[in-house]
């Protein structure tokens, strides 16, 4: 059993102390996710305080067995979907919520400073062009390690193959841009 739902059946128990380190393993990265999901930190931070609460006020009746880490993304991003829901509602007609932004993580931004000014700004300027499902479930496969049954629960797709598609499409674009087409 892995270190997560060790700590998750401990929650289920009333064990705040495992609660507490089931929180602070995650805030970062649930902080992570609002901002790529293009929330201010003062939102991301209310959210994730929101998704924990939510969980632990729900601890008896949630029954977690393969995968901690999804559960708790999913809850978050429902979270956040009903965040943008009530901000759209509150937007002039015609505006919309803006799309999601790709950022490079500080490691890769390192790696990045190392490489040409231009293949930096090529490859920022390219993933940025791909739809915001795209980058979406880019960010979920790549970064969060999510498979594709993940993916497509996350995001609310309706098959499996959705979520394949989303992810191998973002590829084949990519790779078309940066990769000549030999004739």
């Amino acid at each position: 059993m892995d270190r997560d739902i060790e700590l998750w059946q401990k929650v289920r128990y009333d064990d705040l102390e495992a609660f507490k380190e089931l929180y602070n393993r995650y805030y970062t990265k649930l902080m992570y996710i609002g901002r790529q999901l293009h929330c201010t930190d003062e939102v991301a931070k209310d959210l994730v305080h929101d998704t924990f609460v939510e969980i632990y006020e729900r601890r008896k009746n949630i029954e977690i067995k393969s995968s901690f880490k999804f559960y708790l993304v999913r809850c978050f991003k429902s979270h956040l979907h009903r965040h943008l829901k009530v901000l759209k509602r509150q937007l002039p007609m015609g505006k919309d919520v803006e799309e999601i932004p790709f950022e490079f993580s500080i490691e890769e931004k390192m790696i990045h400073e190392q490489m040409d000014e231009y293949t930096r700004k090529k490859i920022t300027q390219e993933v940025n062009q791909l739809s915001s499902r795209q980058r979406e479930a880019m960010y979920y496969f790549y970064k969060e390690g999510l498979d594709y049954d993940e993916i497509m629960q996350v995001m609310s797709l309706k098959t499996r193959r959705s979520a394949q598609n989303l992810v191998y499409e973002s590829i084949r674009i990519l790779r078309s841009r940066f990769i000549p087409h030999k004739h």
